[in-house]
């Protein structure tokens, strides 16, 4: 097939070989013919065998049956002998039972099972279960008897007692009714009991006053290093064992809340306070962020209260006392800390400046002894941070206490001070503290007003003052984006927020206290107004209304008199011996050809100012044609019987 050619001394080796070929496949034959017999001789035997070992299994079971392996007055020895035999026996059998097993799966019959033999051997191990136990607890359990306190592992002890109390369940389930298991179990139920009484001796947190209590209750000394379990049990220590308990539940108690005490002194004694400069000041501090001193303050005034109240406090009750003072002293204390920081830094600022305390000076003597007081404080506390060292100084809490009854004086005649301004002034209400005190603190510069003026005059932005002697306007126009602008106390106009400008009545001066220039200002509104009106009016008399409306006259002043005039054309028509009606109907041409007149200026070139003042104009315009359109609608000829929804004039502010 491969074209591979074959030696010719192969192909004779090859030859010779048929014969014995032939006769392996007869006796391969043969053996298949006698195969069914020979399973039926094997099967047949190893079935005697089986029978064999059972009748084996029932006289090891009563040699396992042997009343004295679960008789408690039997020798152990013997029984240990005697078990020894059974166990030799048992693994004979099992060890033939599994041979049958193998076999019969290798003839792929039925498996056999020996369900005696795993009986045998199931109760067998729990006799040697037993036995064994009750060799090992006496061992163990002596061990225990013969060690000191010390010595004893709680943890092993404990998983031995808890080992063979399970083994004794078993074997109670498990064997039959016997003298030698509750032998066991009393043993192994006497040193369960033992085990919390043990436990409580060897509490880490008892100390010599607890000893010597134990001592008092049982009468003997029990402080040597060699007493041993026996030693306790020949001193019938065991039986107070609900004074022990007691003794040791008190130990732990007073451990704990001494834990607790301890750890709440460790975290004070390294707890510090936050300094900081103040206004890039390296003399004067104030305290940063207190949020974790607080979280730590409250934490420790709950823990120690708890720890006052707690029945185990009496053996560290004057510690507990004391620490307790200090954390109530320690949060009085940072409470008018806090309080004359955030009070302090807020009068600072003001009684810095030099006409605040010259105006007044009693106020001013007092902050500069709280002043005093708190840079004293702030220095010593940045040089030592300790927060409870800190803040439990000697009359600290009284020094600030006394600071912060002072500064609350300074703020209550502060107030005082600036509502006898408001009186003098009322505008004023509408500033807040901090803005008043803003401008007073700067009463002489009198431009100090001028941020703060729109919201005393609602249309008022700024007041113009003359430039001093030496500026000339074109100097200051050149140089203005290089120096500041010097003002003289003049006071020329004020100027809207729109930029319009109306000139003051001349002498005006910005002298003297602010609240009376301001009252001077606000009058000489009144008659610069009062004044413009006059010359609006005459001027009205002698020129068209579109002329005057573009005259330049002020917007507030055009407003005004606009509807003084339509008042005063509307009585006309309304009264004398005329056609009442017609006049209206008159008047209401009159007033569309001026809305006419008003819209064909408004839609030329206008600077801004004027075509807000005509766009105003415009609006009271058309309400005044309505007014006039609607009573001549209602026929109303009367001038009782008019209906005058006229718009109020508009008043300075």
């Amino acid at each position: 097939m491969y074209s591979v050619p074959t030696p010719p001394e192969d192909l004779f080796v090859f030859a010779t070989l048929q014969p014995t070929i032939s006769s392996l496949h007869s006796i391969i034959d043969g053996a298949a013919l006698e195969r069914e017999a020979s399973m039926g001789k094997l099967g047949s035997s190893m079935h005697k065998d089986i029978m064999e070992l059972n009748r084996e299994v029932t006289q090891v079971k009563l040699k396992a049956q042997n009343p004295q392996n679960l008789d408690i007055n039997s020798d152990p020895s013997q029984v240990r002998l005697l078990l020894g035999g059974v166990q030799i026996s048992i693994d004979e059998l099992q060890a033939k039972a599994s041979a049958y097993i193998s076999y019969q799966k290798k003839f792929k019959v039925e498996v056999t099972k020996f369900d005696a033999l795993e009986e045998l051997t199931a109760e067998f191990r729990l006799t040697k279960l037993l036995w064994d136990s009750m060799e090992e607890w006496d061992s163990l359990s002596e061990g225990w008897r013969q060690s000191t306190l010390e010595q004893l592992d709680l943890d092993q002890f404990s998983s031995q007692v808890t080992k063979y109390s399970k083994y004794v369940n078993q074997l109670e389930k498990g064997l039959p009714r016997n003298n030698v298991v509750p032998s066991l179990k009393d043993k192994v139920e006497f040193m369960k009991q033992r085990l919390p009484l043990i436990t409580d001796l060897r509490n880490p947190c008892m100390k010599a006053e607890h000893w010597r209590t134990l001592e008092s209750v049982a009468g003997t000394a029990l402080s040597g290093e060699e007493l041993t379990v026996a030693a306790l049990e020949t001193l019938n220590v065991f039986s107070y064992g609900t004074e022990i308990q007691e003794v040791s539940g008190q130990a732990s108690g007073e451990a704990s809340v001494e834990t607790i005490i301890t750890k709440v002194e460790d975290m004070w004694r390294t707890a510090e306070f936050t300094v900081l400069s103040h206004s890039d000041s390296k003399d004067v501090f104030i305290l940063g962020g207190t949020d974790d001193i607080q979280v730590l303050l409250d934490d420790g005034i709950i823990n120690v209260g708890t720890v006052a109240s707690s029945r185990y406090v009496a053996p560290i009750k004057p510690r507990v006392d004391k620490l307790l003072r200090q954390l109530t002293l320690f949060n009085q204390t940072l409470d008018e800390w806090l309080t004359c920081q955030r009070n302090w830094l807020y009068l600072e600022s003001i009684f810095l400046a030099p006409d605040i305390k010259r105006q007044l000076p009693a106020e001013s003597k007092m902050f500069l002894k709280v002043d005093k007081s708190w840079k004293a404080i702030m220095a010593k506390v940045n040089t030592f941070p300790n927060a409870m060292k800190a803040a439990t100084q000697p009359d600290l809490l009284e020094t600030f206490q006394h600071n912060n009854k002072l500064l609350d004086e300074i703020q209550k005649c502060l107030e005082d001070y600036l509502e006898s301004k408001r009186v003098i002034f009322p505008r004023f209400c509408f500033l807040s503290n901090d803005e008043l005190l803003k401008i007073l603190a700067q009463t002489r510069n009198p431009q100090a007003v001028q941020p703060h003026l729109r919201k005393c005059f609602d249309a008022i932005i700024r007041l113009n003052f003359a430039l001093l002697a030496e500026q000339s306007p074109g100097a200051m126009a050149g140089s203005e984006s290089n120096q500041e602008s010097i003002y003289s106390k003049d006071i020329l106009s004020m100027v809207s927020p729109e930029g319009e400008k109306v000139a003051l009545t001349k002498g005006l001066k910005a002298q003297g206290n602010v609240e009376d220039w301001l009252c001077k200002v606000e009058e000489a509104m009144f008659n610069s107004l009062r004044r413009l009106s006059k010359a609006a009016i005459a001027d009205y008399q002698i020129k068209s209304r579109e002329e005057w409306v573009m005259a330049g006259h002020a917007s507030q002043v055009v407003l005004t008199i606009s509807q003084l005039m339509w008042c005063r054309d509307m009585d006309a028509c309304l009264e004398g011996d005329h056609d009442h009606f017609a006049a209206l109907q008159e008047f209401e041409l009159i007033n569309i050809d001026r809305l006419i007149a008003l819209a064909a200026l408004v839609r030329g070139e206008l600077p801004a100012l004027n075509r807000n003042i005509i766009t105003a104009l415009i609006t009271t315009d058309v309400h005044a044609r309505d007014i006039v359109t609607d009573l001549i609608q209602q026929k109303a000829l009367l001038r009782g019987k008019a209906l005058h929804a006229v718009p109020a004039a508009t008043s300075p502010r």
